[in-house]
């Protein structure tokens, strides 16, 4: 808001007002307009397309988000980002293959690219190709120097491919951690889910709601467990998605 004093038509002000509205509000009406304020002020804006086409998957408008994230390959080809930001989208969406194709795009530019390496991960797990999706996030997990998130997921994949005590090991690594370290709770509910403890993936939920969560955790394919359950849509109305239930 100080920057929108100073000059509100700067478009990377607008995008990151965008980011803030979907986060933080669920405000999806409120972060499309900046997003798409962000692109009237400069069309050559890849990245607002790329979180715009995020929320139309959360909308379940599949078609426009993939014309959003085709527009924002055409326009920056060379960004690990914007090609790794398009895989999340088809993450999101359920089509896993599309997922990995555009993470490799992003890796075949940077090996090395974190996003492009756990959004293929996420892909990988939910495909059941649990081998090569632990071996990603393993890479993620040492490249961020074990940031939570990160071992989160990486417990998760841990429980799904029945390795239950390096699942179990990851809870208790984060657990020691949280008196000096901030830990996401949904990294404890990616963990139980995949452990099918949903009683307690649903308790770390809570906690999600509480701490303002973004969307994207709610609607991950990595907790598809928590998803079938009334209680998740009930905890998405928490967090504002009322407004937006269809049906």
């Amino acid at each position: 808001h100080r920057a929108m004093q100073i000059d509100p038509d700067v478009p990377e002000v607008q995008t990151s007002l965008g980011l803030v509205a979907t986060g933080r509000d669920w405000d999806f009406p409120k972060a499309m307009r900046h997003l798409g304020r962000a692109i009237e002020l400069d069309r050559t804006q890849a990245l607002p397309r790329i979180y715009h086409s995020w929320i139309q998957v959360i909308l379940g408008n599949f078609p426009e988000a993939v014309r959003l994230a085709s527009e924002a390959q055409a326009i920056d080809d060379q960004s690990p980002l914007v090609h790794s930001g398009a895989g999340y989208a088809y993450f999101m969406a359920g089509e896993f293959a599309d997922g990995v194709m555009e993470c490799d795009r992003a890796l075949e530019l940077q090996p090395n690219f974190i996003i492009g390496l756990y959004v293929k991960g996420m892909c990988r797990a939910v495909q059941g190709q649990l081998d090569e999706a632990i071996e990603l996030l393993s890479r993620a997990a040492a490249m961020s120097n074990r940031a939570p998130f990160y071992i989160g997921l990486l417990g998760n994949f841990f429980a799904r491919a029945g390795r239950r005590d390096e699942a179990q090991a990851i809870l208790s690594e984060l657990q020691s951690r949280m008196a000096d370290t901030y830990i996401p709770p949904h990294a404890f509910t990616f963990i139980y889910a995949g452990l099918g403890d949903l009683d307690r993936a649903f308790e770390w939920q809570d906690r999600a709601n509480e701490d303002g969560a973004s969307p994207f955790n709610y609607f991950s394919p990595v907790i598809q467990e928590l998803q079938q359950h009334p209680r998740h849509l009930e905890d998405i109305r928490q967090r504002g998605w009322k407004a937006w239930e269809k049906g």
